[in-house]
């Protein structure tokens, strides 16, 4: 499988989670902090959802903090305080027993040294510009991080952020992403945002080199973005029309039993990815999991899967050809895995971090 590494994580797993019950200790006021919140999409804004329902679900008060303004289609079992002001926010922060922000603001982490309050900051993307230049801003992050605790989502995120921080990885939706399938229809599956990012178009080609050597593989294409129309082009200009759908965007539902229609899912994407949780969700619905191995990706898919060169079309092209001559069952280590990352072992985890560094403040200590 030239190029293609199987991968074999050091870190500590967190399979050892204990019963949600546990967590319970002592009921707390959680305040979460959120800079981009629903009705918008993406990972920080799922996990904040996520955490907020889980620590309530576990017996803890929660609100949520965000500056995006009011939406009128909240339905959630959590207080969610929108469009806030800094007076607003110092009100909230005077309320809770400790507060998690889901990814560094300067601002509010001014503010938390301020009050002196026990904050921990959830690190889910780079601080640093695209191109990877450390801007001013990006300093003056990394200084401030020095006075809280942290939560990092990969090991390729904890090594990134200079201050120490614990590594809890992003869960899946458990509830919908779930194996008990028939044989699958069809061999390779992509889900993610249509942009030059995601690697798209490499995997296209893989497929087009492929085909020189008579191997003939279905790929189906879930998302849209502004890339979607040059994909389909080149999808033409290579032959591979009669092989290639485009599904557009898929509600959850619709893109679990997309995943359970087929063999694989593939995640090239040519940046680092600070982790890649539509991996989980592919590994979950019984796909082998074939994704770059740049940034955090690597840590989403564990033992469901191979990682692959980023960029690297001949290698892709290589594991997809290895994937595709090969049965795959997931072993008793990608169910271990995926216990790991459901909601709830997430959400517990996290509630430790949260009352660790609660008693650290009690105590004198930094967070």
């Amino acid at each position: 499988m030239d190029g293609a590494r199987r991968r074999l994580s050091g870190r500590p797993s967190l399979s050892f989670i204990a019963d949600p019950s546990r967590a319970g200790k002592t009921a707390m006021k959680i305040l979460v902090y959120s800079h981009v919140f629903h009705p918008m999409v993406g990972g920080i804004e799922t996990m904040s959802i996520v955490l907020a329902e889980e620590f309530q679900n576990l017996g803890h008060e929660v609100r949520v903090v965000t500056p995006v303004p009011s939406d009128a289609s909240d339905n959630f079992s959590f207080s969610v305080i929108r469009d806030a002001s800094t007076a607003s926010l110092c009100r909230q922060i005077n309320w809770a027993d400790t507060i998690l922000v889901n990814n560094v603001s300067a601002r509010v982490v001014a503010l938390l040294i301020g009050f002196h309050r026990p904050f921990v900051v959830r690190h889910a993307t780079w601080i640093r510009s695209p191109d990877g230049r450390l801007r001013w801003r990006d300093r003056i992050k990394q200084r401030l991080l020095r006075f809280g605790s942290g939560i990092s989502n990969s090991n390729a995120m904890a090594s990134h952020i200079k201050s120490p921080s614990v590594v809890v990885e992003n869960c899946y939706n458990d509830h919908v992403f779930s194996m008990g399938r028939s044989a699958p229809e069809r061999d390779i599956v992509f889900a993610g945002r249509l942009v030059s990012d995601k690697g798209v178009d490499i995997l296209l080609r893989a497929i087009h080199l492929l085909s020189h050597e008579g191997i003939s593989a279905s790929l189906t294409i879930v998302g849209d973005g502004p890339e979607r129309a040059s994909l389909e082009n080149l999808s033409a200009e290579l032959g591979l029309t009669d092989h290639v759908q485009f599904l557009g965007r898929l509600l959850p539902s619709a893109l679990a039993s997309t995943f359970r229609d087929h063999r694989i899912a593939a995640f090239p994407s040519i940046w680092d990815e600070p982790f890649g949780i539509v991996a989980l969700e592919a590994a979950a619905c019984g796909c082998f999991v074939i994704g770059s191995d740049g940034g955090g990706l690597s840590d989403a898919i564990g033992p469901c899967g191979v990682t692959f060169r980023n960029g690297d079309v001949e290698a892709l092209a290589g594991t997809v050809r290895d994937a595709l001559t090969k049965r795959w069952e997931a072993c008793e280590a990608c169910h271990a895995h995926l216990r790991a990352h459901t909601r709830v072992a997430v959400a517990t985890r996290y509630l430790e971090v949260l009352y660790a560094n609660r008693r650290k403040r009690a105590t004198g200590g930094i967070g």
